[in-house]
């Protein structure tokens, strides 16, 4: 079948690859537009726009699938099907009805749980054991269409959102050139969704990611395992920001938010349990030890992190 493909990150670039790679023909690649990265502000592309480019594939980047005459330009390139790995867009129904086979995205959790822009951080941040894969139908409402692959994995003790991700995408990646294959043969079978068992996963707040140190122990180290590697949580430390990339829990008791002098370094109270801090980065700094950064920085006991009381 002849393929329009929309993603944007690393996980979107896996897929794409592998699509590829299949039988099928992927005649455009659909990208967020080339954003600023790093001190310089250099625009850089996506990921996936850089595995089409390489494959000699053309590529469409919208500021938005609802632009003025977006569907026109993806109908001249006559797409059979359309597969979607993390865009980052809400694709309209003038664009769904392009493709006279179907819209398919391959979303990363066991749908309908975890409908939404943030399900694999979603899954971590409320201490989940086990996620997946499933390939839906798109439809005009979020997340909603019949199913036709899924495919559970277990979520580890130590997995962040970048090392979940890292086994997903392959796997998300397989199911979506599974569906194509049987789209095209005739034997797709989608199955309708339960909408009673649905649970949201809207995006991540740029508030979400401050550390309430009331929280228990484990639900803030969840916290940070789902912010690795974006954006980071963080608490403050004497008036600047510090960033908790990896952390264990531990049984100390104190204020909440008041650092615990330790052995190795040092420890956080939280509303339940301590975090130990095992990976920081203080602000304008680079990544360090918590080791480090106790011997820099010499909290002492008692010494609060965020506000007392307080969020952060």
């Amino acid at each position: 079948m002849r393929v329009a493909f929309f993603g944007t990150p690393d996980v979107a670039a896996v897929a794409l690859r592998r699509l590829i790679t299949s039988p099928h023909d992927v005649v455009v690649a659909v990208t967020q537009p080339d954003r600023p990265r790093g001190r310089s502000g250099t625009p850089q592309a996506p990921p996936a726009k850089q595995v089409a480019l390489d494959a000699g594939i053309p590529v469409l980047q919208p500021d938005t699938p609802k632009q003025d005459g977006f569907a026109v330009e993806l109908a001249a390139f006559a797409p059979d099907a359309c597969g979607v790995v993390a865009y980052g867009h809400l694709i309209p129904p003038v664009v769904l009805s392009v493709p006279p086979r179907g819209t398919y995205n391959a979303h990363f959790s066991l749908l309908p749980r975890y409908r939404g822009a943030a399900p694999v951080q979603r899954a971590i941040i409320d201490g989940e054991t086990r996620t997946g894969v499933c390939v839906f139908l798109l439809e005009p409402t979020l997340d909603t269409g019949p199913i036709l692959e899924r495919a559970e994995v277990t979520i580890e003790d130590d997995d962040t959102t970048g090392t979940l991700l890292a086994r997903l995408g392959p796997i998300g990646a397989e199911a979506l050139v599974r569906t194509f294959d049987a789209v095209e043969a005739g034997t797709a079978s989608p199955q309708p969704q339960d909408d009673a068992e649905a649970t949201p996963a809207p995006k991540i707040q740029p508030g979400e990611a401050e550390i309430d140190w009331r929280l228990p122990a484990e639900r803030i180290r969840n916290l940070i395992r789902a912010l690795n590697p974006n954006p980071g949580a963080y608490t403050t430390f004497r008036g600047k920001r510090l960033k908790i990339w990896v952390a264990t829990p531990g049984d100390e008791t104190g204020e909440p938010g008041s650092a615990i002098l330790t052995d190795e370094g040092f420890a956080i109270a939280a509303g339940s349990g301590s975090i130990h801090p095992i990976e920081v980065q203080p602000e304008g700094k680079r990544r360090m030890t918590g080791g480090e950064f106790a011997r820099g920085a010499r909290p002492q006991t008692g010494t609060h992190f965020g506000q007392p009381g307080e969020a952060g």
